[in-house]
């Protein structure tokens, strides 16, 4: 798919400098870019999460109202 996107100058000139070093083209630089950005903000898969109390015993409930206790 094509996109167009406005980047300052500045931008595409560094873009232009790394894809010179890298031996690579402007928007292949653009998608590693994005792929990375999007692989650290992805949203979390449900049960990403479980295990998360780890060997903590008692209740969580009771846990958390103790801390908020403290605040």
């Amino acid at each position: 798919m094509r996109t167009l996107i406005d980047i300052p100058e500045d931008m595409a000139r560094s873009l232009s400098d790394i894809g010179v070093r890298r031996k690579t083209s402007r928007a292949g630089i653009i998608r590693e870019a994005l792929g990375e950005y999007l692989s650290r903000h992805k949203a979390s898969e449900p049960g990403e999460g479980f295990g998360a109390w780890g060997k903590r015993a008692g209740d969580g409930l009771a846990f958390q109202r103790k801390i908020r206790n403290e605040w």
